[in-house]
């Protein structure tokens, strides 16, 4: 649909250009009402992409931000990959707690919720409002990072 839109720009006579646009536009709006198509700004895909980081879910292609190429990208508190994939996150934990076994949690100001899976070692503290990076590691693994302390990590919602 989108392309027989595009398409319409490449008749010539005036007349004819218009007609197509509107039958063109009004299956576009069809289909948007009946929930075939669906429009998503740049700023819905990075709060979709932010919101699974960590979890073990393949988003749909539509929400990969190329933004018009493939390149590796770094801004506001999150590194992309080219592909569009998050590789890394930047947060503030906003609720710091430990858990019965010793090991650290980190709930970051957008809800996630984020445990430390290695042995937790006694010298390590850390209080509400650290800032903390988490990257992912290979084979599914994540590394957070507070205060200089590198540590395994799960995301647990």
């Amino acid at each position: 649909m989108f392309d027989a839109l595009i398409n319409c720009r490449k008749i010539g006579d005036a007349a004819e250009r218009l007609a197509c646009f509107d039958k063109a536009a009004d299956q576009l709006a069809a289909a948007q009402t009946a929930g075939d198509v669906v429009v998503v700004d740049r700023q819905e895909i990075k709060k979709a992409q932010r919101s699974t980081f960590g979890f073990n879910v393949a988003l749909p292609q539509v929400f990969k931000d190329k933004g018009g190429k493939a390149e590796a990208k770094e801004e506001k508190g999150q590194k992309t990959d080219e592909a569009g994939d998050i590789e890394a996150i930047t947060a503030v934990a906003t609720k710091v707690w430990q858990g019965a076994r010793g090991e650290w949690n980190f709930q970051l100001e957008d809800g996630a919720v984020w445990r430390q899976t290695d042995a937790p070692d006694p010298a390590r503290s850390f209080k509400n409002g650290v800032t903390v990076e988490i990257k992912k590691g290979k084979l599914g693994n994540f590394f957070l990072k507070a205060n200089g302390a590198l540590m395994r990590a799960k995301r647990d919602s």
